[in-house]
């Protein structure tokens, strides 16, 4: 196994495609998430399996669990792939009780290696809230750059959020791997 995707038993830590007993912990990201404004989570268990039923068929979504030592530590959902021109969005999340140890940068590291090894794609892009400044940081400091900003784009919490793009190409991040 190489930490990449495997069946659940078989590894100490990596990525593994997502299972109808990972839905409960998912849906307590939900109202945190900018995913809940846009169609990831749902409000009841039948939406929810619904859901997961629509993504476990799909060809151009691969939502996996990244597990270290058997546990679930987060979340990394590659969606919306196109094959033709090799891109993909994604987001990222990790478990509460997981943040804070790092795990955010392992998770974000090994689901690019995973996109542009595996998948052979050309360039990852995602949506981020303004009001998430770590993960702001973060995808910065690994290589994501900005391309955009959508003005007010999200209600949440009573308030209007911007919605920040960002993206990294194949070739940023292997010179940010070498470099």
């Amino acid at each position: 196994m190489d930490g990449f995707y495997s069946e659940k038993k078989m590894m100490k830590s990596g990525f593994r495609k997502i299972e109808r007993d990972d839905l409960n912990e998912l849906k307590l990201l939900k109202y945190e998430s900018y995913e809940v404004t846009h169609g990831m989570f749902n409000s009841n268990d039948e939406e929810q399996t619904k859901w997961f039923q629509v993504i476990s068929d799909s060809k151009n979504d691969t939502p996996m669990i990244y597990e270290d030592e058997g546990e679930k530590i987060g979340f990394y959902y590659i969606r919306e792939i196109d094959w033709i021109s090799r891109h993909h969005n994604f987001s990222y999340y990790v478990f509460p009780q997981h943040r804070g140890k790092g795990f955010g940068s392992v998770i974000l590291n090994k689901g690019l290696q995973y996109s542009f090894d595996r998948l052979n794609m050309n360039k990852v892009y995602a949506h981020v809230l303004s009001t998430n400044k770590i993960s702001l940081k973060l995808m910065t400091s690994v290589g994501f750059y900005p391309v955009g900003v959508l003005k007010n784009h999200v209600f949440k919490n009573g308030m209007y959020i911007d919605d920040n793009i960002l993206e990294i190409t194949k070739d940023i991040h292997i010179n940010n791997k070498e470099g």
